[in-house]
């Protein structure tokens, strides 16, 4: 499991006055190629939690599930859909699962 977020000023602090450790996280995410640990099916990463850094622009064929939480619409919603549909041996279909009701802004 790894969490992937964008780096934001003053982050270890801030999180650290929610009760929150992000350094080992910001590690990880520095000192590892996290994208290239998913995309191999034989790495036992199998689960991130991704900020807005990899739901657009990220190509991850093997994803099956994506869970929204977030409100999402326009480009940066098609973008994460699209993030689940890629084609990949043995995948029949991608996933979401829509926390929030980000749906009801797709026409």
């Amino acid at each position: 499991m790894a969490v992937v977020v964008s780096a934001s000023p003053n982050e270890i602090r801030d999180l650290a006055a929610k009760g929150d450790d992000i350094a080992p996280h910001r590690r990880r995410m520095v000192t590892e190629n996290l994208d290239t640990k998913l995309n191999d099916p034989d790495d036992s990463l199998r689960i991130v939690f991704a900020c807005a850094m990899w739901l657009t622009g990220f190509d991850a064929p093997a994803t099956s599930t994506i869970y929204l939480d977030k409100p999402m619409r326009n480009h940066a919603l098609m973008q994460t859909i699209a993030r689940v549909n890629r084609v990949f041996q043995g995948k029949q279909a991608g996933e979401i699962i829509d926390y929030i009701g980000v749906f009801r802004h797709l026409q």
